[in-house]
């Protein structure tokens, strides 16, 4: 008997061990909720550093870089965290002022347990009077298919003064943009009164700039859109090579000079100033004829205002400014001089070719050169292209042997009538 009791209670107690998970309540299937924004959304007068928003359970950040949309661009994206049931937004110091920026997270704000996304979520505010509220909403297709497109960039750029601007795409970031959904549809809101000029890319590369012509196709609008008025563009993204050439960027190099690169191949390039005379400067290309090093034929001009035609086809303007930067002295500009080309590398053989940084008076003087510790020898500098400012050395070097080259003060001198330093090398 003692043992039938025994055994009962042994599994009385195992029974009793088994546990069951509990069922508990539904799925949560909620967004989460915004409860306040410090500011309040949709703020006027706007000045604060940073902007808090608080919501209804605890929130985590999902592709951030991917969802979250600021226009217009500001100069440097804005810090977002996650904290807690808080998001936190520190803005960079410098907006813009009487304008309205739009925040755009997308899907970007989730929740933690079951990450619901809460869609399309704007925080819009001003730093002027008031919030701007026109809209531009449109589609991107494919040329050849009509179909609409995915994650197609759009930007807008509000049109200036400036008569030609088909290459503003290729230099700068827009004034508004949008990303195109699932359909190929786009909706820029909050934006002012106004001309725009409008174009679809693929951004392969997220900065906002067609910058990239053999991998980013493009589409743009040939005319503008005015606001206030009916803003339903349709764009139609292309994989075929423009017809003209666009430029792309322009580089100050010092105060003398620039160099400006195009998205293909430009075979007659012309240049004129702006009331449509000739252009009295010097320039020369690469050899593929897409980069061109511009010098301006008044060292006292602080820029370069130029139309750029291809023959007598206009391709764009150029404003480009050549003076040294704020606070740094014109004497700054200089001749110098870098080796190109080295018998150390190349075998003793080949010249000795040097560049300089200008194009160069046609008389050159002469180098000093010492084989290992003896005599120092006389050698004339040799002119290869004066336009490209390339000449060279020749000598019989030999294998095994230590040289140094000296050229002395003033033994060149470009078309600005600067002259060299000391100029030493060993190799």
């Amino acid at each position: 008997m003692k043992k039938v009791i025994y055994s009962l209670l042994v599994l009385f107690l195992a029974s009793c061990a088994n546990r069951v998970t509990p069922t508990g309540g539904d799925k949560d299937v909620e967004a989460p909720k915004l409860l306040e924004s410090i500011p309040e959304n949709k703020s006027t007068q706007f000045a604060s550093k940073e902007i808090h928003l608080h919501f209804d359970e605890f929130i985590t950040l999902n592709d951030l870089q991917g969802q979250f949309l600021v226009s217009p661009l500001m100069s440097k994206m804005p810090e977002v965290k996650a904290n807690k049931r808080e998001v936190i937004i520190t803005l960079p110091d410098d907006l813009t002022p009487n304008s309205t920026y739009t925040l755009n997270f997308g899907k970007s704000i989730v929740d933690v347990h079951e990450a619901n996304p809460l869609e399309n979520f704007q925080y819009v505010f001003s730093t002027g009077d008031y919030l701007d509220s026109l809209k531009v909403e449109g589609k991107v297709v494919d040329a050849s298919t009509v179909v609409g497109l995915k994650s197609i960039t759009v930007l807008v750029y509000r049109k200036s003064k400036d008569t030609y601007q088909d290459s503003i795409v290729f230099r700068k970031r827009p004034d508004y943009f949008a990303k195109t959904n699932e359909t190929g549809e786009f909706k820029i809101e909050n934006m002012a009164a106004g001309s725009y000029q409008l174009f679809a890319v693929d951004d392969k590369n997220s900065n906002y700039v067609c910058d990239s012509s053999g991998e980013e196709t493009l589409a743009f609008m040939d005319s503008s859109i005015v606001l206030p008025g009916d803003a339903h563009p349709e764009l139609r993204l292309s994989n075929l090579e423009p017809a003209s050439p666009r430029f792309l960027k322009a580089l100050r190099l010092d105060r003398y000079s620039a160099m400006i690169s195009f998205n293909k191949r430009i075979d007659s390039l012309v240049l004129k100033t702006l009331d449509n005379k000739s252009w009295k400067g010097t320039k020369y290309s690469t050899a593929n004829r897409d980069t061109f090093y511009f010098y301006s034929p008044d060292t006292i001009s602080d820029s370069l205002s130029l139309l750029m035609y291809e023959g007598d086809k206009i391709i764009d303007t150029l404003v480009q400014t050549l003076a040294p930067p704020v606070g740094v002295k014109g004497s700054i500009s200089r001749l110098r001089i870098n080796p190109r080309h080295s018998p150390a590398s190349f075998g003793p053989s080949s010249p000795f070719i040097l560049n300089a940084n200008h194009p160069l008076q046609l008389k050159l003087d002469s180098a000093e050169v010492v084989e290992d510790s003896s005599k120092a020898i006389r050698l004339p500098l040799e002119m290869i292209d004066a336009l490209t400012g390339y000449f060279k050395i020749d000598f019989p070097w030999q294998n095994g042997k230590k040289y140094k080259v000296t050229i002395l003060p003033e033994a060149i001198k470009d078309i600005y009538a600067l002259t060299n330093d000391t100029v030493k090398l060993e190799f």
